[in-house]
């Protein structure tokens, strides 16, 4: 009875790509949702990591003949982290969106009612939820996770497998970043937002005109009507607002990955 042969040099980079690519099915949207069960995210990562290990290797130079289980351990963390890395930069700007879709909450007066979110394991807020949740579905009606992919693939030209330095690029590119996503989120919440602050400003004048009238208990439903109301009339140009979020998570991971 004959066994087969396992080449342990070939068996070494596939993990070293399975590493990287089980970064994303971390912390990346949609691929590290926690709501997906376990089991189907590994064997998503198992399936795109040899896709990858197909295509690339023979275009990444070979693992030194030398590497001993601690090189290898600490070059399987690295991977995770440049995995990681994309993953974390893909996601800044859907926590901008339900930051949002917060900030509505605060102004209606729904942050006292929370929802339990199974991706963060927490509680979030109404409006937060909803935008995070239609934010994902738009994301994956326009492929972005086609986009999360193909930025996996660049990654290994960008940064070559165990090659994780700071080469001198922008050190304030996380700060660019982060501030570009939450503009974004603030563009999303601006139009909900002034139209709360009219309904604030008329409750005001009725208060100055009529002080036996207790704004604050009649305001309150009346401001989470107008927000609702807002929302659906704001969620017709969500189509074309969402169509460009693929596109600046791509720009935003390539400038990250360029940085390293």
């Amino acid at each position: 009875m004959t066994y087969p042969v396992i080449n342990l040099a070939s068996l070494a980079l596939f993990l070293v790509f399975l590493a990287r690519v089980s970064g994303i099915f971390i912390s990346a949207p949609l691929f590290g949702a926690r709501n997906v069960p376990a089991q189907v995210r590994v064997g998503m990562a198992l399936v795109l990591a040899y896709i990858f290990f197909e295509l690339l290797r023979r275009q990444v130079p070979p693992l030194p003949v030398t590497l001993n289980w601690m090189n290898l351990g600490l070059l399987l963390v690295i991977e995770v982290l440049v995995g990681l890395l994309i993953g974390f930069t893909a996601m800044l700007i859907f926590l901008a969106i339900q930051f949002a879709g917060h900030l509505i909450d605060i102004v209606t007066g729904m942050q006292m009612a929370s929802v339990f979110d199974p991706a963060t394991s927490a509680q979030q807020s109404l409006f937060g939820q909803f935008q995070y949740i239609l934010a994902l579905l738009l994301f994956l009606a326009f492929n972005g996770h086609h986009i999360i992919i193909h930025a996996l693939y660049q990654s290994y030209a960008l940064i070559p497998i165990g090659s994780l330095t700071f080469t001198g690029g922008d050190p304030l590119i996380f700060m660019k970043i982060v501030g570009t996503s939450f503009s974004v989120g603030l563009q999303l919440a601006a139009p909900i937002m002034a139209m709360l602050f009219l309904i604030d400003f008329s409750l005001g004048i009725i208060a100055k005109g009529v002080p036996q009238m207790n704004v604050f208990v009649t305001g309150m439903p009346i401001k989470s009507l107008v927000g609702i109301m807002g929302l659906f009339i704001v969620m017709s140009y969500y189509g074309n607002f969402f169509s460009h979020i693929p596109k600046l998570a791509y720009t935003d991971i390539i400038s990250v990955l360029k940085a390293f």
